[in-house]
């Protein structure tokens, strides 16, 4: 058909629809689009004499970008493999930092420090700073008077790892979310959502989902711990801080 010649309706052959195309190359299958004939685009040139193009190093000229493309969907299905792996890992370190403890020995030296607080505070009036030094230090000496309770009930001795762990507990349901704290610590962690005390969904912030490890020994247990937690921080914001 020449070009002055008006397409015959009747011969479906000579509509645009099964005009010729060029052919795709590599590229615009690595995601490029190449220019379509008409549209005012360059038209990619037609190939060589040879069926397929050679590239100075010898290679296949045609597919190397799809190798490319191939082997950057491998490495990022890798790094969110390595991701998730690093995840898994944290959780289970956040883990092995709440089943060090004896929440339940926990409950007891919190109470027996803010006991020592409240004496201390009644004659002197603490900034930020030296109530948490103060804090600390009466943690330490609840700790020291609970061990030699233990030896004197033949328990035996704490091992000093052991100390720090119910330390760093102690002081965490002082000032931080008590056992939920070594979650609230994950890398990423945007929310945690809990239905009873073991029904645990930690929510990070890439959208991905995690069961986490149970909060609280029950569900009355953990109806203590919100509890102590909205008293602490009312505590919190109605203290003045005084230099």
């Amino acid at each position: 058909m020449s070009p002055k010649q008006q397409p015959d309706p009747l011969q479906p052959t000579d509509l645009p629809l099964f005009a010729q195309r060029p052919a795709p190359s590599a590229r615009a299958l690595a995601g490029a689009v190449p220019g379509a004939s008409g549209s005012g685009a360059p038209v990619p040139p037609p190939p060589s004499s040879s069926p397929r193009g050679v590239g100075p190093d010898g290679d296949d000229e045609d597919t190397r970008e799809v190798p490319v493309v191939a082997a950057s969907r491998l490495e990022v299905g890798r790094a969110a493999k390595v991701l998730s792996g690093d995840r898994q890992g944290q959780i289970r370190q956040a883990l092995e930092r709440l089943e060090r403890v004896d929440w339940e020995a926990v409950q007891h030296l919190r109470s027996q420090v803010s006991a020592a607080l409240t004496l201390v505070s009644a004659d002197t009036v603490l900034d930020e700073s030296r109530h948490r030094a103060t804090v600390s230090r009466l943690t330490m000496q609840a700790i020291e008077d609970w061990v030699q309770d233990r030896i004197a009930r033949g328990e035996g001795p704490l091992a000093l790892d052991a100390q720090n762990a119910l330390r760093g507990a102690v002081l965490d349901s002082m000032f931080g979310a008590g056992r939920l704290q070594p979650l609230l610590d994950l890398p990423g962690i945007e929310n945690i959502e809990i239905e009873g005390h073991d029904g645990v969904t930690l929510e990070f912030s890439d959208g991905s989902l995690e069961t986490g490890p149970p909060v609280a020994d029950s569900d009355a247990d953990q109806i203590s711990e919100i509890q102590h937690l909205a008293v602490l921080s009312q505590e919190v914001g109605d203290t003045p801080c005084r230099g």
